[in-house]
């Protein structure tokens, strides 16, 4: 996501939720000047005050870099996946059931017959 869309959906989010927020952007070799939102600077120096007011540990929780967000995405995408192949895996061998019932036999392979057998264990 480029910078300029990221700070659109921090504005908005910021104004849906009715919370403070700030972003501050820097270049990848720290020689860009960074993009700041937002750009009123009273506004954003009393977001900063509140957020250099919490303790440390406050501050960690409500802070994020690219490497965390990228992480949890990973994690989050990941668990879909695992969701996801669950679920076909399971109309798979629904479909290999419901088959079966009718009279209509096809071929199984054996990672299905084992998956069968855990099915009717």
């Amino acid at each position: 996501m480029e910078s300029k869309g990221f700070v659109k959906l921090v504005s908005e989010l910021c104004t849906l939720c009715g919370v403070d927020g700030c972003v501050i952007v820097c270049g990848p070799y720290g020689d860009l000047k960074p993009e700041i939102w937002p750009t009123d600077q009273p506004e954003m120096q009393h977001v900063l005050m509140k957020f250099n007011s919490m303790s440390l540990e406050e501050r960690n929780k409500k802070t994020t870099n690219h490497r965390s967000f990228l992480n949890k995405q990973i994690t989050k995408l990941d668990e879909k996946s695992r969701k996801q192949e669950f679920k076909n895996r399971n109309e798979v061998l629904g479909r290999i059931v419901r088959e079966a019932l009718n009279g209509k036999c096809s071929p199984v392979n054996r990672s299905d017959l084992a998956d069968l057998r855990m099915l009717i264990a």
